[in-house]
């Protein structure tokens, strides 16, 4: 299937009045381009393997979108260094999905939970700052400044490569057996080591509750100037970097 096929799905599925659009076993070809749409259905994919780019930025889904046990073997872009604002009114579930490159949701706004239990983040290099080039690296994965009203999980999640949660405002957050595996830090080639940037970053982010029992963090991590309104809990993490 092509993916404008699937997006004049979408509309044809909206225009039925229906209240889910549901897609299974299928591969999507090209560019997945949903920015500055509004999507009013609740769209269920499940076991499809997407060959292109998606493209979610500024994008508003009203009902819940899932992408469970999908391969997404390009860019998903949910908002990045230049745009962002993806905004779900629902839920957005990614259980058991791949990522195979990078993984972007800076600025997202969810009013749901977000689901991405056994979710795979396998890009391990990182990304060049879109305003200042290869002198910033930036994380594969990157949930920059996003908001979870209702919670964010990654259950046994296993993040291959960096990943920044920094300024995340979230309400229950678990990290439970996930896998942080990455133990090389980002650089800042103008400023050198100086400014090296821990490849597992929670700086300034906010939960009512956090708990990351059984977490692997085998790089650097920070939690600087965290806010957990209840409590943090980390029974049988393992923290593997030494300097």
């Amino acid at each position: 299937m092509k993916a404008e096929e699937l997006i004049e799905q979408l509309k044809a599925a909206t225009e039925r009045g229906e209240l889910v659009y549901s897609l299974r076993d299928t591969e999507i070809v090209d560019t997945l381009d949903l920015s500055n749409r509004i999507v009013e259905v609740a769209v269920d994919i499940k076991n499809c393997h997407f060959k292109g780019k998606v493209d979610l930025r500024y994008c508003e889904f009203k009902q819940a979108i899932k992408f469970r046990e999908c391969n997404f073997e390009e860019e998903f872009n949910s908002g990045d260094d230049t745009d962002s604002h993806t905004i779900y009114r629902k839920n957005l579930v990614c259980n058991d999905a791949i990522f195979e490159q990078a993984a972007q949701f800076r600025g997202v706004r969810c009013e749901g939970y977000a689901l991405f239990r056994r979710a795979q983040f396998l890009r391990r290099d990182p990304l060049e700052d879109q305003t200042h080039g290869a002198v910033l690296e930036m994380p594969p994965a990157d949930f920059t400044g996003a908001s979870f009203t209702g919670g964010l999980d990654c259950t046994k999640t296993l993040f291959e490569g960096g990943v920044s949660m920094n300024t995340v405002a979230c309400g229950i957050a678990s990290f439970r057996g996930a896998r942080f595996v990455v133990a090389y830090p980002l650089k800042d080639e103008t400023h050198g080591f100086l400014l090296e940037t821990p490849p597992i970053d929670f700086t300034a982010a906010s939960f009512k509750f956090l708990e990351c029992d059984g977490a692997l963090f085998a790089g650097a991590v920070s939690f600087r100037s965290i806010d957990c309104e209840a409590r943090a809990s980390f029974q049988g993490a393992s923290f593997s970097y030494r300097v």
